[in-house]
């Protein structure tokens, strides 16, 4: 993932995200999640909260056009994918 790469995280800061990013969609995903805008709604603005947190711990700086981005790569990979999501 491009955009990604471009934020230089070392691949333990990488994979650590990652893990995360599949803990936060495994929790908040719920049957037909990715037809429901609401959820997708929320899901959102958990990965963008976590992002937020995990920059600011680390002492990272992302500027909120590439967070976007990021958030939009991670939202259509999910619901293009859903199956692996809902319980």
């Amino acid at each position: 993932m491009e955009k990604f790469s471009e934020l230089k995280f070392a691949d333990s800061e990488t994979l650590e995200i990652i893990i995360n990013v599949l803990g936060i969609l495994k929790a908040e995903t719920i049957v037909d999640w990715h037809k429901n805008n609401e959820v997708k709604r929320i899901i959102t603005n958990k990965l963008d909260d976590y992002f937020y947190d995990y920059m600011s711990e680390k002492e990272h700086f992302i500027d909120e056009d590439k967070l976007k981005e990021i958030l939009d790569i991670i939202m259509n990979l999910a619901t293009n994918n859903n199956e692996i999501f809902e319980k």
